[in-house]
């Protein structure tokens, strides 16, 4: 069976092993030191600013998810009263209340009923933003006024919209820019996390094989073999025994998750080698941590867990 160490090449994964080497670090022995001086300053360097830009990132992706729901409503009732605006405006237009060339206040086809396309973010704030200017205009050109919806509450909804729809981009730019920030961390990141793991490895190098893993290990280092191991996973209230669905199911050392079903199953494979520790994670319940060993030669692992209502 062939072992091999995998350099993380996702940022949860940076982040773990970078917090794990610093944890190491700041805990062992001096006489147990397996990296060297240059080494340790890089790691506490990066390390921590890596951490706060992976936070600020996620600080400014919630605030982006968070403004969705609110965008997506205000979008919906501005085109709502938009469009009924321009449709009772034309059965007006019908019943002679308004002659057809005052269609053209609103810049709308003076010969035609259609109400125009309101697709997209762009067309909606198009034909919103003629409405109120269009229909002061016509108004005081001796015009009678329109109702139900009236000028103002089309324009109180467009404005609410273009204000809402404003913030959300702001909030993506803002989230692109803590993307960005990360991302110019990848380069150091990934040479620090080799060069921790190179020395690590060259420190324990007179050990066995299995012994050098699991003190490596303890540095961050992630090691995968060629064989795939299956879990099995069935999560239940410790008290209950009842099933516990979407509880996450999280190997630490490579940030693989997978989802309990409504039966509290889930399953998960890996190449994970020697020993993987699984965090379960649910709003509702304790966190718990479980390792499995991983040295009996098994390929499949059943694990149940008990997890303690909050």
């Amino acid at each position: 069976m062939g072992i091999r160490r995998e350099i993380p090449r996702s940022d949860e994964g940076r982040d773990l092993a970078l917090t794990a080497g610093k944890n190491r670090k700041d805990t062992v022995a001096p006489a147990d030191m397996a990296i060297t001086p240059a080494t340790i300053l890089r790691l506490d360097t990066i390390q921590p600013n890596f951490k706060a830009k992976m936070l600020a990132r996620g600080v400014a992706l919630s605030a982006q998810s968070g403004s969705t729901s609110g965008v997506d409503l205000a979008k919906a009732a501005s085109k709502m009263f938009t469009s009924h605006f321009i449709q009772v405006f034309n059965l007006g237009v019908t019943r002679s209340v308004y002659p057809k060339a005052d269609r053209a206040y609103y810049q709308l086809d003076v010969n035609s009923e259609a109400v125009p396309s309101m697709g997209t973010e762009q067309e909606i704030l198009l034909w919103g933003e003629r409405i109120k200017p269009g229909d002061l205009a016509r108004v005081a050109a001796g015009g009678a006024a329109m109702s139900n919806p009236t000028q103002l509450e089309v324009n109180t909804k467009v404005l609410d919209f273009k204000t809402k729809n404003t913030d959300q981009s702001n909030k993506k730019t803002a989230y692109d820019h803590a993307q960005e920030n990360v991302e110019a961390l990848h380069e150091e990141a990934d040479k620090v996390i080799k060069k921790v793991w190179d020395e690590v490895e060259t420190f324990y190098n007179e050990e066995t094989p299995a012994s050098k893993r699991r003190k490596s290990r303890e540095w961050g280092v992630v090691y995968v073999s060629d064989i795939k191991l299956t879990f099995n996973f069935v999560l239940k209230d410790s008290v209950s025994n009842n099933p516990i669905a979407a509880v996450q199911c999280l190997l630490t050392e490579t940030n693989n998750s997978v989802l309990t079903d409504a039966l509290g199953k889930a399953t998960m494979e890996s190449n994970i080698s020697d020993s993987a520790t699984f965090s379960f994670r649910h709003a509702d319940y304790v966190t718990q941590d479980i390792v499995v060993d991983l040295t009996s030669g098994e390929v499949v692992f059943e694990v149940p867990v008990a997890l303690l209502h909050i």
